[in-house]
């Protein structure tokens, strides 16, 4: 399945849960306030979005650091003329 589908497959669930949630399709006659509630949503996904970034920027970091500690450890087995090469490339990435 390509991602558009992905996508439209997703949205498709949403509006059948709330569907199901409220008994009726998404009001746009004035009965609900949407504007607040996307306010709301909004925010929430704020919140959600941050969080999993945090999580994500925590576990590449703790990754990045063992795999710089593994690089460090066989560093001295490097031939000497290849160290160069490694230092350009780890400068290259700005490390």
């Amino acid at each position: 399945m390509k991602s558009n589908d992905k996508i439209l497959k997703m949205i498709a669930e949403r509006l059948e849960i709330g569907a199901k949630k409220y008994q009726s399709q998404v009001p746009i006659n004035g009965d609900r306030n949407n504007l607040k509630e996307a306010l709301e949503e909004v925010l929430d996904l704020s919140v959600y979005v941050s969080a999993v970034l945090l999580e994500l920027m925590e576990e590449y970091e703790v990754k990045y650091k063992k795999a710089y500690d593994i690089l460090m450890e066989y560093f001295e087995h490097i031939p000497d003329e290849e160290k160069f090469i490694v230092h350009r490339k780890l400068k290259e990435l700005k490390l």
